[in-house]
């Protein structure tokens, strides 16, 4: 990649990338698979002097089970996520948003650390992170830290990420056997296209009843958002097509959506109503069919 003005520093571990983005300070930018930031370069929408290449450090693109975690390297690329025998046995809806995802050229070169730093509100994988709980795990040249992915973003493009500070890796507690978790999107073609709506759903069922919910929003207010209302709705109902149905209408009402070329307010809002049910009844599928654990 050659463009104009910008020079490229390979960095040989995190603690140096860390440190080259001290050193430049706002003139510098970081660069994982570079499908969104080469583009936003190219087109001007962002100027930097130094770009810090983080695609030589070895051992981040690595997804591990360990002692019920699992735990993925920020280079981990979409492609990878889509495929992975782990993800698919232990969260298969993180599995399902990758693969609806650009086209395979992109899921190559795109990577799950980058897709959550750009912090892009039609982004696929922060719903799904969200509902999951999950812990971005970074380091810095003061340190590491641990940061819930709800506290992580803060608008469009917008993180708590400091200035030198990178994500490691992604962690997730694996689901209970009697939880759910599903991701449903709507785009205008089955590929190399934004979601319109994007909806992530979370269930836990203990004795014929819901007894914890989570409903995410996507690309339909300046972060991704959290349907606390109709999360709420679920608790204790039973997991049936009315509960879901009602879940989706208030959903509807908690979503901030806009007007723009890929679709209306009002059309996006009724998108929020089905996408919820329907990601709400995977996840109920999922949990009927989840293979039964030993007890130790």
């Amino acid at each position: 990649m050659k463009i104009p003005g910008i020079k490229l520093h390979n960095a040989a571990d995190l603690a140096n990338a860390c440190s080259l983005l001290e050193k430049y300070g706002e003139s510098a930018k970081a660069l994982a698979g570079g499908t969104d930031l080469v583009v936003d370069l190219k087109q001007k929408r962002a100027v930097f002097e130094h770009i810090v290449v983080l695609g030589g450090i070895a051992g981040l693109d690595e997804i591990k089970l360990r002692k019920g975690i699992l735990q993925i390297g920020a280079l981990t690329s979409l492609a990878s996520l889509a495929e992975s025998r782990i993800i698919k046995k232990h969260l298969p809806a993180l599995s399902d948003a990758a693969s609806t995802m650009a086209t395979p050229q992109v899921r190559n070169m795109g990577t799950i650390g980058g897709n959550v730093a750009m912090a892009v509100p039609s982004a696929d994988l922060p719903p799904t992170l969200i509902a999951a709980n999950a812990r971005i795990i970074t380091d810095s040249p003061t340190g590491s830290r641990i940061i819930p992915i709800r506290e992580f973003f803060t608008g469009p493009r917008k993180t708590v990420l400091g200035a030198a500070e990178l994500i490691r890796e992604i962690e997730i507690d694996v689901p209970p056997a009697n939880s759910g978790l599903s991701y449903k999107k709507f785009q205008l073609r089955n590929s190399a296209a934004l979601a319109v709506v994007g909806v992530a759903a979370s269930l836990v069922v203990e004795d014929g009843k819901i007894s914890d919910a989570c409903i995410v929003l996507g690309a339909v207010a300046p972060t991704p958002l959290i349907a606390v209302k109709a999360s709420r709705s679920l608790i204790g109902a039973k997991p049936d097509f009315e509960a879901f149905a009602n879940a989706g209408k208030i959903a509807c009402e908690e979503g901030k959506p806009i007007s723009d070329i890929r679709g209306s307010k009002e059309f996006r809002c009724r998108l929020i109503g089905v996408l919820t049910r329907r990601a709400l009844e995977e996840a109920n599928g999922r949990i009927r069919t989840a293979p039964k654990r030993r007890k130790n």
